[in-house]
């Protein structure tokens, strides 16, 4: 999702314009991100069959930087 922070988002926003003029903020793909823009955080299940393991979370202050457009 995109941050709410106003500064963040505009950054996100200014990378995809790079390629796509008209581009209106909705998700942007992982693969934009280096491996250090995450953090990995506990996600505990405590329902029927409990269990816990460890999911890939975007850091707060993460701005994409990689560029996927082939030219």
């Amino acid at each position: 999702m995109f941050p709410r922070d106003d500064l963040t988002r505009e950054k996100w926003v200014r990378f995809v314009r790079r390629h796509r003029a008209k581009w209106q903020p909705l998700v942007l793909c992982s693969v934009h991100f280096e491996l250090s823009d995450f953090e990995r955080r506990l996600d505990l299940n405590f329902g029927q069959g409990s269990s816990f393991k460890t999911k890939r979370w975007l850091k707060k202050d993460a701005v994409p930087t990689k560029d996927c457009v082939q030219q």
